[in-house]
């Protein structure tokens, strides 16, 4: 397995992951942790959202480096691996920062954020030819740059 699709196949357990989290905590179990009361913390919050702020503008360094690199075969290799290890790492700030859904556009966003990053893992481990290598899913890579 090659170290993209190692990182495509953790993005989207961490992914499936962080859903299952708050799919649990939207219907309003509490588990009264140590870590569900860290979480709720305005330090916390605070921390692990400027990480995730930082995550997600720094994954728009694929998008800039692309028009300086992509001509350059090493570096750019180098740029969408470093791209597809901060999608997972913003995934695990994810799960740090968000111990619900949230309401109105706040929901809105998370579930984007989730929903971008399995198609961006499906999509990645299918120009691997891990899965779906016969299917026609070129829609997805449109849509995850759509939605980021």
């Amino acid at each position: 397995m090659s170290k993209t699709s190692l990182w495509s196949t953790l993005s989207f357990f961490f992914a499936l992951t962080l859903t299952f989290w708050l799919l649990i905590k939207s219907m309003g179990v509490e588990f009264g942790t140590s870590f569900e009361q860290w979480q709720q913390e305005r330090a916390t919050k605070n921390i692990t959202g400027s990480l995730l702020l930082a995550g997600i503008l720094g994954q728009w360094l694929l998008s800039l480096s692309r028009m300086v690199f992509k001509s350059k075969e090493r570096a750019w290799l180098k740029i969408k691996e470093l791209h597809l290890i901060t999608g997972a790492l913003t995934l695990i700030t994810a799960f740090f920062h968000a111990w619900n859904l949230g309401f109105g556009m706040l929901f809105f966003l998370m579930l984007s954020f989730i929903f971008n990053s399995i198609l961006s893992s499906i999509y990645t481990l299918k120009t691997e030819g891990v899965i779906f290598n016969k299917a026609n899913i070129s829609f997805l890579l449109p849509t995850h740059m759509v939605l980021s």
